[in-house]
């Protein structure tokens, strides 16, 4: 009996320490060609003005091989001609190049921009009037896959 409970007990070291010594570190999903979902990731490349903050129960990005995917919601004051402004001269130090923009309505700004193989929309919404400072919302979608369909 001594015997056998002597064999287990050195079976079951064995197996505690083979299974420590064993382990190797997580691989690197991108490395191994697999998508990423990240909820506090921003890009380096998409600007926000230093009073805003993120809402991150509405912002996310997924990152692949060949492709990013982002939606980034700041929330801040201001007003919607000057955060508009930011964005139009800003977005331009990061290599991003203007498409299209102007008033969508009273209280919303859009501008869009492009860059190799992707498009980047900035939504700027307030609440208020656009005389006013006030509280805005920026929503930035970065897609690499809306360039690349355009594209094709």
């Amino acid at each position: 009996m001594k015997i056998i409970v002597k064999k287990i007990a050195i079976a079951l070291i064995a197996a505690i320490t083979l299974i420590g010594c064993n382990q190797t570190p997580p691989a690197d999903p991108l490395a191994q060609g697999r998508d990423i979902m990240q909820f506090d990731t921003q890009f380096a490349d998409i600007p926000f003005p230093a009073n805003y903050k993120l809402n991150r129960n509405f912002s996310r990005s997924f990152t692949g091989i060949s492709y990013r995917y982002g939606i980034f919601v700041y929330e801040g004051t201001g007003t919607l001609n000057g955060i508009a402004q930011f964005y139009a001269e800003e977005m331009l130090k990061f290599r991003w190049v203007p498409t299209a923009s102007g008033l969508a309505d009273e209280n919303t700004y859009v501008l869009d921009f492009v860059k190799v193989n992707e498009a980047c929309k900035v939504t700027i919404r307030s609440e208020q009037s656009v005389r006013r400072n006030q509280t805005i919302v920026i929503r930035i979608d970065v897609d690499s896959r809306m360039a690349m369909e355009s594209s094709m």
